[in-house]
């Protein structure tokens, strides 16, 4: 009556394809160069941002 549903290994074990994992894909790399181009257009006066972890001191002038 109700007989067990038979794959091979190699079937059993694969994931989705198709649009949907397509989509996200794409959507995830246009948000990642989006937020690069965001970035370097916070940026774009050449400065290096820094979150003060690394920061150097200021150098004296010394005469």
């Amino acid at each position: 009556m109700n007989d067990p549903i038979t794959r091979k290994p190699s079937q059993a074990r694969q994931g989705e394809r198709g649009r949907p994992v397509l989509a996200v894909l794409l959507t995830s790399i246009i948000i990642v160069v989006g937020a690069f181009f965001a970035l370097g257009l916070i940026n774009a006066d050449g400065e290096m941002a820094s979150l003060g972890a690394i920061d150097t001191p200021p150098e004296t002038a010394t005469n």
